[in-house]
């Protein structure tokens, strides 16, 4: 019957659609884990060789008077939205507290901070696979945070 046809048609149609549609949700959430790894990157590459400028970004804002420490606080959590778009990709019952985007930054910040500190600006790429399990873990889990951290380094 032509009808009969015209739906199995029609419903091999939709399902070939929602096997793409979840592959383009797929390759999305790859695009964003990659972009939060070559951010990481790129943001731990500059400083590292600009190593002045790390100092003075991470270490001398901290002392630098309130106006520079607020003004660096306001410049990191320009941050928190970009991270946020890793909650979509949150696989879990519980919700993350609302501050999680703000301690993830914090972390960061603070470690490599205290590798500047310690005179090792010139290393902070090594910070990377660190940096990487820190921003993803919230959202993808540990595992799998821990897994692409590896796969940063």
């Amino acid at each position: 019957d032509a009808s009969d046809s015209a739906e199995a048609e029609r419903a091999a149609e939709v399902g070939f659609e929602g096997d793409r549609a979840d592959q383009d949700v797929a390759d999305f959430e790859l695009a964003q884990e990659l972009a939060a790894v070559e951010a990481a990157r790129a943001v731990l590459a500059f400083l590292a060789a600009e190593p002045d400028l790390a100092r003075l970004c991470l270490v001398e804002s901290q002392s630098a008077g309130p106006a520079v420490a607020a003004r660096f606080h306001d410049a990191v959590r320009e941050a928190v939205p970009f991270l946020e778009l890793g909650r979509a990709e949150r696989e879990r019952d519980r919700p993350l507290p609302d501050s999680t985007e703000e301690s993830v930054i914090g972390a960061l910040v603070s470690l490599a901070g205290r590798k500047v500190a310690a005179g090792e600006a010139a290393h902070l790429e090594d910070l990377l696979p660190d940096c990487v399990e820190f921003i993803l873990s919230p959202y993808l889990g540990a595992e799998e945070g821990s897994r692409l951290a590896r796969e940063a380094a």
